[in-house]
């Protein structure tokens, strides 16, 4: 089923728009496929208004879209399971998405900051300037006391 390019280049005349059976076929169709709503609408030729005011009008309609929407993954996942048996490389990347705790690519990412103590002492006195209620998370819990040495 093609898409004419005069038929995208048309904006639709929402004041003068019905969603007739025709479109109801072509929006299922490109939801089939996929598509987002804006897409769908444009390849079923709809203006969004008129589409969004049928959604609210047509609840199950709504409910058939979102079903239709996981007809590509559900196709895309029988894919793979056919080429399970045939195909290391279909089964290791299958392993990787599902399974990543065991087969998936780990990166180990370390950054260090050496930082002196006055540079820690300055950055907390600002951090608890302007957020007070951090003080009750590092004060003394024997005392409850916190006092920061002075930089003078």
């Amino acid at each position: 089923m093609g898409v004419s390019l005069k038929r995208i280049l048309e904006i639709p005349d929402e004041k003068h728009q019905s969603i007739t059976q025709e479109v109801i076929t072509k929006l299922e169709t490109a939801f089939a496929m996929g598509c987002q709503d804006g897409e769908a609408c444009l390849f079923a030729g709809v203006g969004k208004t008129t589409f969004y005011m049928f959604q609210r009008d047509n609840p199950d309609f709504v409910s058939r879209k979102e079903h239709l929407k996981q007809f590509p993954i559900l196709k895309a996942r029988e894919k793979i399971h056919t080429e399970l048996g045939k195909d290391t490389h279909t089964a290791r990347w299958y392993l990787e998405r599902k399974a990543r705790d065991e087969f998936g690519q780990q990166i180990d990412i370390t950054h260090k900051v050496e930082l002196s103590d006055e540079q820690i002492e300055a950055r907390l006195k600002v951090l608890l300037a302007s957020n007070p209620d951090l003080i009750e998370l590092i004060q003394d819990p024997e005392s409850g006391d916190y006092e920061p040495e002075s930089s003078d």
